[in-house]
């Protein structure tokens, strides 16, 4: 691979994982607060994610099945919420 080919490879997967933080981010958002403002603004950013990656754009930057990518992006926030939890707790 060129440095040109390598360039571009490094951005599609900054990209990528940009998009992968963000989702968590706000998921993670709409899972811990109830408060109306936080979880409006953050299920717009999350949608506007999942459009993100069922698009024709996401599929030029990788070879992944969207499906797969949020499911697991969901089951590490969820995991992750669950020793935040874990830890709150009395011995």
């Amino acid at each position: 691979m060129n440095n040109t080919n390598r360039g571009w490879d490094d951005l599609a997967k900054a990209i990528v994982f940009q998009a992968c933080e963000d989702y968590k981010k706000h998921y993670s958002i709409i899972q811990k607060y109830t408060l109306k403002k936080y979880v409006n603004v953050s299920k717009g950013y999350v949608k506007e994610i999942e459009r993100f990656f069922f698009s024709g754009w996401f599929a030029a930057l990788c070879n992944i099945d969207p499906h797969i990518i949020l499911k697991e992006l969901q089951q590490q926030c969820k995991n992750k919420k669950a020793k935040r939890k874990n830890k709150m707790q009395p011995l």
